[in-house]
């Protein structure tokens, strides 16, 4: 017998928005496969029904964030949605949201192949406040295991939001 049971999701949705940062450098190698956009692509399909995804990936390490803080207000205004957040970095300094979770995806200097893009990533990333869980990518790491820990830390995260109240 098939019920209309609300899920977590739900229930969570039901009197606000629930907002994700997922960070990280999305660099084109076979070293780094999972990368962010592949990330988020198989969460978007997992939250199909209850998210909007922002594409920011295009912004820099110390660019304007405004835009991000105009999307997701945007959003929060018409209803309560999962609003998943993608870019490189997240410049807290220069946003007016905190996320909920923000997820960084960590990739190691020999993944790079460029120690100065590392040096530079590496400050950026100790400078930034609101990271809740890192996810570090390593040779053998598949683009399902990172999914699966990226989704289970979500729904956990949820969890405790809904039931500890």
């Amino acid at each position: 017998m098939e019920t209309n049971e609300p899920n977590i999701i739900d229930v969570l949705l039901k009197t606000q928005s629930y907002i994700i940062f997922i960070s990280g450098l999305d660099i084109s190698s076979s070293l780094v496969n999972p990368n962010v956009n592949n990330i988020v692509k198989e969460l978007e399909n997992d939250f199909k029904n209850y998210c909007v995804v922002l594409d920011f990936m295009q912004l820099g390490f110390n660019d304007d964030m405004s835009k991000i803080n105009d999307r997701i207000k945007d959003i929060n205004n018409m209803s309560n949605k999962m609003v998943i957040v993608k870019c490189q970095n997240f410049n807290t300094k220069l946003l007016n949201y905190s996320p909920n979770i923000h997820i960084h995806i960590n990739i190691k200097s020999k993944a790079l192949n460029n120690e100065e893009l590392y040096r530079l990533y590496s400050d950026v990333i100790k400078s930034n406040e609101t990271i809740t869980k890192y996810i570090n990518i390593k040779s053998e790491t598949t683009l399902q295991d990172v999914v699966n820990e990226t989704f289970d830390y979500i729904i956990n995260q949820i969890s405790i939001k809904v039931y500890t109240k």
